[in-house]
């Protein structure tokens, strides 16, 4: 049997807890601890650990795993809450609890049932701790500091499927590019071109090998820069999912009138304006001032950005009109070619044509899928008002 002693410090702590003002009471599990993560379901959990980072995770890697957002929670927490304490108070409880047992043993069941009863006290105040939630203020920055980043990654995960498309066509460019100059080549030695015909057609593919060089080292930069952000270690083997083709029924559904006015309700830079304090009239003018132009500001953004969203559809539209056509004239020139009715010169051409309208095509649909994703975001809040 382990001795045991009368639990003085438990009181202690359950009669400081049930005094400690309301505001001073959290989570004991504490900052840095795998809380947020272990409130996923094991489907969730295993959908953000596939290898595969879709577009619509990245707001849950960034709650779970982005070291900035956790580092700025546990900050936040630690500044505000008494973390410690809790702690304490619930290896208080289990201690209390192991030595009710052992007085069960000696048969005082009197004593046993009051160390129960307290270290029942005492889980129920750790269980009040760990209910609790920062105040709205605090939750309010924290979310703001997590819509951010997870801007910013969505932002780079475009850019990323961006340059990925742009590699994707310099790869067939180079190919292609290497084709002309065999087929250069081949025409020199017939004497049906001139060496100046081949120095071009080489310094086309050199032209083309440079580009795909660097735009390889953007797209690893990119992804590491990704990885990071979403929690992973940068040389993790992880997919980055393609975006796809954008959603345009989601530009059916704004309406320019109504997601203002939700802008400027949302806005966290405008919002902390309105709550900041001013003495004095001339302060409280120039605190007015500053509201109206930020709202001034909101307003004329957001019109922007709508019209950024409308002139990216229509060019969107364009680019599928023609890549559409290039589709047909591209099969057309399959044809003749395996027919012998089409030079190599000339199909080379026409192969050309064909890539850059898919190149312009994947182009113009990620900027549609940026201006709508920024049209989102604004009306969620996020516009600079300057202030």
């Amino acid at each position: 049997m382990r001795s045991w002693k009368m639990p003085v410090s438990v009181l202690l702590s359950l009669s400081l807890a049930l005094a400690a003002p309301a505001g001073a009471l959290t989570a004991w599990a504490g900052p840095g601890s795998t809380a947020e993560e272990n409130a996923l379901s094991e489907e969730q959990k295993a959908r953000l650990t596939d290898g595969t980072l879709e577009f619509d995770e990245i707001a849950a890697r960034i709650e779970n795993y982005n070291v900035t957002y956790n580092n700025t929670k546990s900050t936040m927490l630690n500044a505000y809450l008494n973390l410690p304490a809790a702690r304490t108070m619930a290896e208080e409880a289990a201690d209390l609890m192991d030595e009710a047992y052992d007085i069960k043993d000696d048969g005082d069941r009197v004593l046993f049932e009051q160390y129960k009863a307290m270290s029942r006290a005492l889980r129920k105040e750790a269980g009040k701790l760990s209910a609790k939630e920062l105040k709205t203020p605090q939750k309010t920055t924290l979310a703001h500091v997590r819509k951010n980043l997870q801007k910013a990654v969505e932002d780079l995960v475009i850019r990323y499927d961006s340059t990925r498309a742009n590699l994707d066509t310099v790869n067939q460019s180079v190919e292609l590019s290497a084709q002309n100059l065999r087929s250069a080549q081949n025409r020199l030695a017939q004497g049906m071109a001139s060496e100046a015909d081949v120095l071009s057609a080489q310094q086309q593919l050199l032209g083309a090998e440079e580009n795909q060089q660097q735009l390889s080292a953007g797209l690893s930069t990119l992804k590491s820069n990704i990885l990071i952000l979403c929690g992973y270690d940068p040389g993790s083997d992880v997919t980055i999912a393609p975006l796809g083709d954008p959603d345009l029924s989601k530009i059916d559904a704004m309406n320019l009138a109504e997601d203002t006015k939700t802008a400027v309700q949302a806005n966290f830079t405008l919002n902390t304006t309105k709550q900041t304090g001013a003495k004095g009239a001339a302060s409280r003018r120039q605190k007015q001032r500053n509201i109206s132009s930020g709202e001034q500001t909101i307003s004329a953004e957001m019109e922007k950005m709508y019209q950024d969203v409308l002139s990216a559809r229509e060019a969107y539209r364009a680019a599928e009109t023609n890549w559409q056509a290039a589709q047909k004239d591209m099969a057309s020139a399959d044809r003749k070619k395996s027919l012998g009715m089409l030079s190599s010169s000339a199909y080379l051409g026409m192969k050309a044509s064909y890539l850059s309208a898919k190149a312009s095509r994947e182009s113009a649909a990620l900027s549609l899928t940026k201006a709508v994703n920024d049209y989102e975001w604004a009306v969620g809040g996020l516009i600079s008002t300057g202030n």
